[in-house]
C-alpha cells in the first residue's frame, strides 16, 4: 500500500511538471494568435480609368475627380485632355465607391476589387462650384453642391406606398412592425428611438428612379425610400428583414450569398447583411442600419473588366509609385506572416522537447 501511494505521488508530481508548462504555453499561443489574427494585410488599391463627363460632355483638363468610401476620401486625381482620368482607390473588396466630379455626385457607384484595373466612364450633371476649373454646365444645369445628407423628397419618383402611424414612441421600447404590401422587398422593421417622440409617421415607397444627386448602382433588385415625420434623426439600431425572389436571382445568374442591403447617406455604403433562410420562392435576409434613408437591395458582384481590345492608360509616375508601394507592403506582410508562422512552430517544438526531457529526468530521479 505504501509503495502504491509513493508511485501515485510520483505520477502526480510528473503530471504537474508536464501540465503546468503546457497550459502556460497554451495561454501564450492563444494570446499571440489573437494579436496576429487582428493584424490586417494592407490592401492593394483598385485602379479605375476611363472618361469623365459633365452634362454629357467630356470634362476639360484639370477637373478634380474624387473617390469616397463610407464618406471618407479614398482617392483623388485630375482629368487630362478629352476628360480622360486614372484614379487609384484604396479600400477592400466589395466596398461601394462613390465618385465626385468637381464636387458633383457622379455615376455609377461600382464595387471595389483589390488589385484590379477597371474601365469606368463617369458622368455627372450640374455646374462646378466656383474655384473648380472646367465646364460650367449646360442649359438647365443646377448649382453644384456636395452630396446632400438629407433626402430631397420632392425630387423622388416613387410608386407603391405604405405608412405606419404612432401616437407615441418610447425610447425604452423597441418598435417593430410588419410591412403588409407584398410588392415591397422589406418584410419587417425593428428600431429604437433615443428620445420620446409623438405623432410619428413612417412611409415606405418603392423608388423607380434615382434623383440626379444620387449616383446610380448596378445589379439592384429594388430601391426603397423610408420617409419619416416628427422623427428627425431620432432613430437608431434599425434592423430590416427583406426577401429576394429566387426567380430574379436565377434569371440574372446571381449568387444569393452576395446579396446586400445598401444605404444612401452622403454616398452609398454597404450594410451588415446576413442570409437567414430560404424557401421554394424567396431567399430571406436581415440587415443592420444606423437609420432610415434610401435603400437598395444589391448584388455585390465583381465590377466590369476592361474589354479585351482596350488598354488602360499608363499611370502617372506618382500613381505608379503608390501602387508599387502597396504591392511591396503586401509582399513584405505576406513574407512576415510566413516567418512568424515558422518561428511559432519552432518555438512550440522546442518547448515540447524541453518539457519531455524534463519529465523524463524527473521520472529517473523519482525511481
Amino acid at each position: 500500500m505504501k509503495k502504491g501511494v509513493i508511485i501515485n505521488q510520483g505520477t502526480i508530481r510528473r503530471s504537474k511538471l508536464f501540465f503546468l508548462p503546457f497550459f502556460l504555453l497554451l495561454i501564450f499561443l492563444i494570446s499571440v494568435f489573437i494579436g496576429y489574427s487582428q493584424e490586417s494585410t494592407p490592401p492593394i488599391p483598385n485602379v479605375f480609368w476611363g472618361t469623365a463627363s459633365l452634362n454629357e460632355n467630356p470634362v476639360s483638363s484639370g477637373i478634380t475627380i474624387e473617390a469616397y468610401i463610407d464618406g471618407a476620401l479614398a482617392g483623388s486625381t485630375t482629368a487630362t485632355s478629352g476628360g480622360k482620368y486614372t484614379i487609384i482607390v484604396s479600400g477592400t473588396t466589395n466596398n461601394i465607391v462613390n465618385f465626385k466630379i468637381c464636387s458633383l455626385v457622379a455615376s455609377p457607384a461600382p464595387t471595389l476589387n483589390e488589385g484590379e484595373s477597371t474601365n469606368l466612364d463617369l458622368s455627372a450633371t450640374g455646374t462646378c462650384p466656383s474655384g473648380d476649373s472646367g465646364p460650367t454646365g449646360g442649359p438647365g444645369g443646377t448649382s453644384g453642391t456636395s452630396t446632400p445628407t438629407a433626402l430631397q423628397t420632392s425630387s423622388l419618383h416613387t410608386t407603391d406606398k405604405e405608412s405606419h402611424f404612432y401616437d407615441t414612441l418610447n425610447p425604452s421600447k423597441t418598435t417593430t412592425f410588419v410591412i403588409k404590401d407584398t410588392k415591397f422587398a422589406f418584410r419587417k422593421i425593428s428600431f429604437n428611438v433615443s428620445k420620446l417622440s409623438n405623432n410619428v409617421n413612417i412611409t415606405f415607397s418603392v423608388l423607380d428612379k434615382l434623383p440626379s444627386y444620387i449616383s446610380s448602382l448596378r445589379d439592384v433588385y429594388q430601391y426603397i425610400v423610408v420617409e419619416t415625420e416628427n422623427l428627425d434623426n431620432n432613430v437608431k439600431d434599425v434592423e430590416i428583414e427583406f426577401k429576394v425572389p429566387k426567380s430574379w436571382l436565377d434569371a440574372k445568374k446571381y449568387d444569393k450569398e452576395k446579396i446586400a442591403l445598401i444605404r444612401y447617406y452622403d454616398g452609398w455604403s454597404t450594410l451588415d447583411t446576413a442570409l437567414t433562410d430560404e424557401d421554394n420562392t424567396y431567399v430571406y435576409y436581415r440587415a443592420q442600419s444606423p437609420g432610415f434613408s434610401i435603400f437598395a437591395i444589391k448584388v455585390l458582384e465583381t465590377v466590369e473588366h476592361p474589354a479585351p481590345d482596350m488598354t488602360p492608360p499608363p499611370l502617372l509616375e506618382e500613381q505608379q509609385e503608390k501602387v508599387s508601394e502597396s504591392q511591396e507592403e503586401f509582399v513584405k506582410s505576406s513574407a512576415g506572416n510566413i516567418i512568424f508562422d515558422v518561428t511559432v512552430i519552432l518555438i512550440i517544438i522546442l518547448l515540447i522537447l524541453m518539457i519531455v526531457a524534463k519529465v523524463k529526468t524527473q521520472g529517473r530521479k523519482n525511481k
